[in-house]
């Protein structure tokens, strides 16, 4: 039986890539950085996403307002919608609030 992928969406300032891919590996994940600005034919194959720590975009204005409002987001309605599990903590929390999600 396959492992589920996810994805680990990074934002410029992020700086908990490395401890949450370790982390999901050792939980029995397959998992991923994505880079913000990488193709989305990278993610068709993913199960879930893991928004981690950092302060994406410096936290200019409120923690995570930047980010929530990166065209990736929209890709995350869209993946929510279809059922896909959207995971998050410390700024990744902060992102997705600020995101409506």
């Amino acid at each position: 039986m396959p492992r589920p992928l996810f994805a680990i969406p990074s934002f410029p300032g992020s700086n908990g890539e490395v401890d949450n891919l370790r982390t999901l590996k050792r939980c029995g994940f397959d998992a991923f950085v994505f880079r913000w600005n990488d193709s989305l034919e990278k993610l068709k194959d993913v199960d879930g996403y893991f928004f981690g720590a950092g302060f994406s975009y410096e936290d200019r204005g409120r923690s995570g307002m930047v980010a929530a409002r990166d065209p990736l987001f929209r890709f995350m309605r869209e993946e929510a919608a279809k059922g896909k599990v959207i995971l998050c903590n410390c700024n990744g929390a902060q992102e997705l609030v600020e995101s409506g999600l």
